[in-house]
């Protein structure tokens, strides 16, 4: 809950079934209405579950709404679930986005990536998977993380990007990262997110 009245809020348990200290969960917070809302449940190898959640926000002025997601993948392992992980929720995102072509697209948080500087130019896999389909608000490298990896990942299709940056505040292991967007008016088009293979 937020004690923001101008503020929508939803909210979704990263693991529905776990009880006690250890329950997370995600939120999309905006001063514009949600339509529609939900929680991707993504596949996992631990106890410890991991979600997606996704909503439908109305911006003034345009009749199809802009589909965000907020994720939080597994931090565990070779990032061979995380791929996985990121499948199923590029999945979710093509099915919209067959139906909303033209409509801004964001996937934004925690994809727990474990390349930094000292990786020799690497991209994890499910990095990969993102930069061929959206385009990154960060530049590849940046620092999200207080171990010096780049965990924390903007990325965003049908908007004109202005300003992202790393705050560096220590609120968590995790330093805050912002961008700042603009969106134009929505023409449908060919649809930027395609089936590769994968």
């Amino acid at each position: 809950q937020t004690s923001r009245p101008d503020l929508n809020v939803y909210f979704g348990r990263s693991d529905p079934d776990r009880d006690g200290e250890c329950r997370k969960g995600q939120a999309i917070l905006t001063h514009f209405p949600i339509v529609n809302a939900g929680t991707i449940r993504l596949p996992q190898t631990r106890v410890v579950g991991r979600s997606a959640i996704w909503a439908d926000i109305q911006l003034p002025g345009h009749d199809t709404p802009m589909r965000t997601y907020n994720v939080h993948l597994e931090n565990r392992g070779d990032g061979t679930i995380r791929s996985v992980q990121t499948l199923t929720i590029l999945r979710h995102a093509q099915a919209w986005r067959r139906k909303n072509p033209g409509a801004p697209l964001a996937i934004i948080g925690d994809f727990n990536s474990l390349v930094n500087r000292m990786s020799s130019g690497k991209t994890e896999n499910s990095i990969a998977h993102m930069l061929r389909r959206m385009r990154s608000a960060l530049p590849q490298g940046a620092n999200t993380h207080v171990l010096e990896y780049q965990t924390d990942w903007i990325f965003f299709d049908q908007m004109n990007l202005h300003r992202a940056q790393v705050v560096p505040i220590v609120r968590s292991d995790h330093f805050p990262i912002v961008a700042d967007f603009s969106v134009t008016a929505l023409r449908p088009q060919e649809p930027p997110l395609h089936s590769s293979g994968n």
